[in-house]
């Protein structure tokens, strides 16, 4: 899962508390930077100030009277999915990031977003497995029961192979479309790769059969394209549960886990001829 230590801009320049304007202003200009993060006399991070506070303010004034506190910071190991929530939550451009007290790093608003960006798949308009494996740790850090759906479309090289990739491609666009209409707003959908899909569900595995099941049948009942093509899939579902309020857990280790699980019972399905195999 990919944190803000990936993407976070670790050669910062500070500025003390008691300097004046000026100095900040001075700073930000002969180095274009956008904000200075504010340091007391120990060193520990108590504000921070922007280009637009410092326009704002008489170059006289002392930073401490013009810094924004308290600070909302994150850590190096934050996801970018949550660092992007809680920029967006609190309106903010810029995130600090904090490794115990010290200073760390920071990341932008315009550095983040386009990291999140190579996450989303432009052709099925669906998230990439990044943002499952962030939701599905969520949940399980809440002790929630989730349960996986992994979809693969069978036969869908031959159907490359016969009509050509760009009407493969057509057939995966609608497809996004079709799951994102047919999933539940409490489920998370995304294309894990290739002709792979996979649903996390805050689901049981027994409700999540059933889901599976509405899936697999939607996507066979469409035609595709405008040479009607059928398309079927064969389905995995494995599933597992954490009790809230342990000591840390690598939940996203739990994730992937889950999804090879789901992975593997879709490949056993494909092979029997069933649509569908859930890991016991």
């Amino acid at each position: 899962m990919t944190t803000v230590s990936n993407v976070m801009e670790t050669n910062l320049f500070t500025i003390s508390k008691n300097e004046s304007i000026s100095k900040a202003q001075i700073l930000m200009r002969e180095n274009r930077i956008g904000c200075l993060p504010v340091m007391n006399e120990d060193k520990q991070l108590v504000g921070i100030i922007t280009t637009w506070d410092a326009m704002m303010s008489d170059p006289g004034d002392i930073v401490a009277d013009v810094m924004t506190a308290p600070v909302i910071c994150i850590e190096p190991a934050t996801s970018i999915w949550e660092a992007k929530e809680i920029m967006e939550e609190n309106n903010i451009e810029r995130l600090l990031v904090l490794e115990g007290e010290k200073l760390a790093g920071l990341v932008t608003k315009t550095r983040l977003f386009s990291e999140v960006a190579k996450h989303y798949d432009i052709l099925t308009k669906l998230n990439k497995i990044d943002y499952l494996i962030y939701q599905g740790s969520r949940l399980l850090k809440k002790g929630i029961e989730i349960s996986i759906i992994f979809m693969d479309l069978d036969g869908f090289g031959d159907i490359d192979k016969k009509y050509g990739h760009m009407f493969g491609d057509s057939i995966l666009r609608e497809l996004g479309d079709l799951l994102t209409e047919s999933v539940p707003k409490c489920c998370y959908v995304c294309r894990y790769a290739g002709d792979e899909f996979a649903v996390l569900t805050p689901y049981d595995k027994g409700k999540c059969k059933e889901l599976a099941v509405k899936l697999l049948k939607t996507i066979s009942m469409q035609v595709y394209g405008a040479d009607k093509v059928s398309v079927s899939a064969s389905a995995g579902i494995a599933g597992t549960r954490c009790s809230p309020g342990r000591p840390y857990q690598d939940y996203a280790g739990h994730m992937r886990e889950l999804l090879n699980l789901a992975s593997l019972a879709s490949t056993k399905a494909k092979r029997s001829g069933k649509p569908l195999e859930t890991v016991d």
